[in-house]
């Protein structure tokens, strides 16, 4: 399990979720049984106990995390957070609501975005940005489209709005360019409907294996 703190009073943990049992004895997610799909449902509970193990270190006890219609995490009062999950890896970003308005994370591997997909949510400026940074472009192009997931998974719930890909550039700044930095991004709307975009801090993590963004809006900004 690895550790990061991307925004303060946040965490931000990340795990294999290998071996997950296919049930919770947590009344709220009882109905993650119904998903269909046995993977997607494991998925769906690793994730959620790796949020609990985060509460946990935040000074929190346990509960169970439910899910709504739409299916995003029904997070308990006095909690804001988000998952994400690919076949391999559970990522959870949970802080205090009195912090945070919304959170958004993503997990991505560290391989070059398929190109079709490229063309669908890299604009012409952002990709002369991406070009211009250090390392490869597989590293950024993966980075941008989690960017602009997790801007979205924090956005939608506050606004409603559902973000076109074009809807929002996302210019990363890496400080000294180092391994060891955690480069920010900021989001620049596009639209008028991603006017709330503007509220949004982000921040990427870089690992051996994949590369997680998150994204935050302060609570007093609301």
């Amino acid at each position: 399990m690895r550790h990061w703190r991307p925004f303060p009073g946040s965490l931000c943990l990340l795990a294999s979720h290998a071996g997950t049992g296919d049930s919770s004895a947590y009344a709220e997610e009882q109905a993650l049984a119904a998903i269909a799909h046995p993977l997607r449902r494991r998925q769906s509970l690793a994730v959620r106990e790796l949020a609990r193990i985060a509460m946990r270190e935040l000074g929190a006890g346990p509960v169970g995390i439910g899910r709504r219609d739409d299916g995003s995490p029904e997070w308990p009062a006095g909690w804001v957070g988000s998952l994400a999950h690919d076949p391999q890896w559970s990522v959870a970003l949970l802080a205090s609501s009195s912090r945070y308005a919304a959170l958004g994370v993503d997990v991505e591997p560290l391989l070059p975005l398929p190109e079709d997909a490229a063309r669908l949510v890299i604009g012409r400026k952002e990709r002369a940005h991406l070009e211009q940074l250090p390392d490869s472009y597989a590293r950024w192009s993966r980075a941008l489209f989690g960017a602009k997931e997790c801007v979205h998974k924090a956005l939608n719930p506050l606004t409603g709005v559902f973000l076109e890909f074009d809807e929002v550039e996302i210019v990363f700044d890496v400080g000294d360019g180092s391994h060891a930095s955690a480069p920010s991004f900021r989001v620049i709307p596009v639209s008028a409907a991603a006017s709330s975009a503007a509220q949004v801090c982000g921040r990427v993590w870089f690992t051996d294996a994949v590369v997680v963004t998150a994204a935050a809006v302060l609570a007093r900004r609301l």
